[in-house]
């Protein structure tokens, strides 16, 4: 037999659980990193209601277009509309009012939601915020200027 071969065995064999126990303690460190980092709730605030602003005043649906959309111009045939079409949400309502030469025009994204929610804006569980941009209208091939006035009410989830 050869004693020192043993020696070498048993001397691999420590170093192999101790490299073993911190490969274990690694591999677990990185899985709880991970698993923290994907369980966490992200509050994104104010956020939303910008997010459902700019997908209403960049959208197609009341932009004037020719080869491209124009942001900022809306073309009154298509405001006249109905803004449901384009968007559907379960949780958030929108009256789009467009003002100018002493004009006003309304117009909604789920109507009844709005009317209906618009009175608990007071409560923690509604947002309600609301946007103003000036805005060039084109009618009959004219184009003026204008303002447009988004509120919108939101559930929080």
């Amino acid at each position: 037999m050869n004693r020192r071969g043993d020696f070498f065995l048993a001397g691999e064999f420590w170093m192999l659980l101790v490299r073993l126990f911190f490969l274990i303690l690694v591999a677990f460190s990185i899985f709880a990193v991970v698993s923290f980092g994907v369980n966490k709730r992200f509050d994104i605030g104010d956020v939303e209601e910008e997010v459902i602003f700019n997908a209403i005043y960049m959208n197609s649906c009341i932009n004037y277009e020719d080869v491209r959309i124009y942001p900022g111009v809306i073309d009154l045939k298509k405001f006249d509309k109905s803004l449901g079409e384009c968007f559907k949400g379960k949780n958030f309502g929108v009256r789009v009012s467009l003002r100018y030469e002493e004009k006003e025009i309304e117009n909604f994204v789920d109507k009844k939601f709005f009317e209906i929610e618009n009175r608990f804006c007071s409560f923690k569980q509604y947002r309600c915020s609301d946007f103003t941009v000036p805005v060039i209208v084109k009618e009959n091939d004219l184009f003026k200027y204008g303002r447009l006035k988004m509120e919108i009410v939101l559930k929080n989830a």
